[in-house]
């Protein structure tokens, strides 16, 4: 194809709505790890245990049922007790 211009103009609608997207998800993702952190950290959680449940957060966020991979995750992790006492404290701001 010689004229790279037509292309570039049918294209970039596609390529500016997804770009869009992917950006607006990062920052989706980077304003609920700093939040979720704050949480923890408000509830004295240690900090090995504030970055842990962050970052599982940010991996989940979007993806289906990630929620509920979430709450298993910090779980199998945590054990029962102190896992449901983490997840209750950020289970509203997921």
């Amino acid at each position: 194809y010689t004229n790279y211009l037509e292309v570039y103009e049918a294209i970039k609608p596609v390529i500016s709505k997804y770009s869009d997207d992917v950006v607006n998800m990062s920052a989706a993702k980077t304003s609920t790890n700093m939040q979720i952190q704050q949480l923890l950290s408000k509830a004295n959680f240690e900090s090995n245990i504030i970055n842990y449940v962050a970052s599982v957060v940010t991996k989940n966020m979007g993806v289906k049922n990630g929620k509920q991979q979430i709450y298993r995750t910090i779980i199998s992790k945590y054990g029962q007790n102190k896992g449901l006492n983490i997840y209750n404290h950020i289970k509203k701001h997921i």
